[in-house]
C-alpha cells in the first residue's frame, strides 16, 4: 500500500504543479469536503487543517476551489453532481476531490460518513453512508475529464478499518487516479496527503513513512 500511495501522490503532484496559469489550460476545478464536526461521532480537527492546505495548493496553481464542510447525505450527493456537470459543461477539464473524513468497511466496501451520520448496527451505514467508489464513477463518467480524487480517511471508534487503504485495487483504471489514506485522528496538524498537494518533494516521502 506505501508503494501505491506514493506513486499515486506523485501523479497527484504532477497534476497540481505541472501547470502553468499564465498559459491557455483546460478548466481546473476542485470539491474539498471537510467532514470535521459529527453530531455523534469525535471531531477531527486535523481535517479542518488539511483541508486548507490542499484549498491553498490548488488555488495558488489556478483551480476553481469549492469547499464544503460537514456535508449531510443529499448534501454530498449535491457536491459530488454539481462538480461533474461543472467540469462535463467546459471538455477537457481537469478536476480534483479532496474528502476528508470518517470512512467504514462494510461487507467489503468502503463507505464515506457524510456528518450526520449515525451508525448504531454495522448495516446502518448501508443506508447513511455513500460508497467509496460510487464517487470516483460518478466523475469517471464524465467524458473528456481526467483529474484526481483523495479520500483522506479516519476510522470511527471501534471500527476496524475505513477500507480506503484497498480501494485504488477495486476500481478499474479510468482517467481519475484515486489516492485512500488511513490517518490517526489523534495525530496533529495536517495529513500526509494533505501535505503532498503543498510541498510534493518533502511531503511524498513523509507520506511513505507515516501510511
Amino acid at each position: 500500500m506505501r508503494a501505491c500511495l506514493v506513486t499515486v501522490l506523485l501523479g497527484f503532484a504532477g497534476l497540481c504543479w505541472n501547470t502553468n496559469p499564465a498559459q491557455s489550460q483546460p478548466l481546473r476545478t476542485a470539491l474539498i469536503i471537510s467532514n470535521a464536526q459529527y453530531a455523534n461521532l469525535p471531531p477531527l480537527p486535523r481535517c479542518t487543517a488539511s483541508a486548507a492546505v490542499v484549498r491553498d495548493a490548488l488555488r495558488g496553481k489556478g483551480f476553481e476551489v469549492v469547499e464544503r464542510s460537514d456535508l449531510r447525505r443529499g448534501e454530498f450527493d449535491a457536491a459530488i453532481g454539481t462538480l461533474a456537470k461543472r467540469t462535463a459543461a467546459s471538455p477537457p477539464s481537469v478536476a480534483v476531490v479532496y474528502y476528508c473524513g470518517y470512512a467504514l468497511e462494510f461487507s467489503g466496501r468502503s463507505f464515506l460518513l457524510p456528518a450526520a451520520a449515525d451508525i448504531k448496527r454495522d448495516n446502518d451505514v448501508l443506508t447513511q453512508g455513500l460508497i467509496s467508489k460510487s464517487l470516483v464513477d460518478s466523475l469517471d463518467r464524465v467524458g473528456d475529464s481526467a483529474g484526481v480524487v483523495v479520500l483522506d480517511g479516519f476510522q470511527p471508534p471501534g471500527a476496524q478499518t475505513t477500507g480506503l487503504a484497498r480501494l485504488p485495487e477495486q476500481i478499474q483504471p479510468g482517467s481519475f487516479a484515486v489516492i485512500g489514506a488511513n490517518n490517526d485522528a489523534a495525530a496533529q496538524g495536517p495529513t500526509a496527503a494533505a501535505q503532498a498537494s503543498m510541498r510534493p518533494g518533502q511531503a511524498l516521502a513523509h507520506a511513505m513513512r507515516r501510511t
